[in-house]
């Protein structure tokens, strides 16, 4: 699917072309992300998924990068590197190939699931632009649910059930 997708230093912004507009704003310090749409706004302690690998950060992350070549992609002259990241949080390692456009500072217009046992996937990142973005991209509204009061309802939870009567 396409995406329209635009950072500003710890802030990304996410949105497609629904009929309904809607957009994310991830803070990738922080964690959170805001849903906006025209019914309103919610914010949930989480990063947005499309932020994804860039919110892959925090204290206790180490990152091991292994040079792998060079290719083009899309008329782009990339550096290739795989990454392996470990975090204390999540006992999974994760295993990407980048692929860094040169002409981009090193932005990369690849990205490739890695690691075995996965499901396969590839995030190709197409007109990228580099330079000021617009701050009025990144206002969310004053007002916004949180996701703190919500209940959690566990999968797989059995109705109670009553002893049927005895027939008779």
């Amino acid at each position: 699917m396409d995406r329209y997708i635009y950072r500003s230093g710890k802030l990304m912004r996410m949105q497609g072309d629904a009929s309904v507009p809607e957009y994310n704003i991830t803070d990738l310090v922080k964690q959170e992300n805001h849903v906006v749409s025209i019914r309103g706004c919610l914010q949930t302690a989480s990063a947005y998924k499309l932020s994804f690998p860039f919110f892959v950060s925090g204290p206790g992350v180490t990152y091991a990068h292994i040079p792998i070549g060079e290719e083009t992609v899309d008329g782009h002259q990339c550096h290739v590197e795989d990454v392996i990241i470990h975090s204390p949080k999540n006992p999974v390692v994760v295993h990407f190939r980048f692929y860094e456009a040169d002409d981009l500072k090193g932005f990369p217009v690849k990205i490739e699931n890695r690691r075995e046992h996965a499901y396969p996937w590839v995030i190709h990142y197409k007109d990228v632009r580099l330079g000021p973005t617009d701050p009025s991209l990144f206002l969310v509204p004053d007002k916004c649910e949180t996701t703190a009061g919500f209940k959690k309802t566990g999968a797989g939870a059995k109705p109670k059930t009553v002893p049927s009567p005895k027939p008779r």
